[in-house]
């Protein structure tokens, strides 16, 4: 169900195209709306997945600028993310992995035994 609510946000985001909106000053209400949204759908998300991924839960808070104790009830209210939260620079959480590098690094480098 969190995966599912991830895949959603991400759709929204990219139904939305903030990267579009922040091209015109006239759309920064509706920019601010869609940023905040998204942070709080990760916000939840992290909340959600620390139990089964605490260190790449705990990243995620740190690159979405938050810091604190979080309660699971925190999850299922929307709108705890303070105003003007920093967000900070990172890498991918989860980087795409090479599968072609992947399959080569696993074949046979020399004929089995028999």
């Amino acid at each position: 169900s969190v995966l599912e609510a991830v895949r959603k946000a991400n759709k929204y985001v990219a139904e939305t195209q903030p990267w579009a909106l922040a091209k015109d000053e006239a759309n920064a209400k509706r920019l601010d709306t869609v940023l905040y949204t998204a942070l709080e759908a990760l916000r939840c998300a992290g909340i959600l997945l620390s139990p089964i991924i605490p260190n790449k839960a705990e990243e995620l808070r740190g690159q979405l600028g938050l810091s604190g104790t979080c309660t699971l009830q925190d999850a299922g209210t929307w709108g705890l993310t303070p105003a003007g939260t920093q967000t900070r620079l990172g890498g991918p959480l989860f980087p795409r992995v090479d599968l072609m590098a992947l399959n080569e690094s696993l074949e046979l480098k020399e004929e089995p035994l028999e």
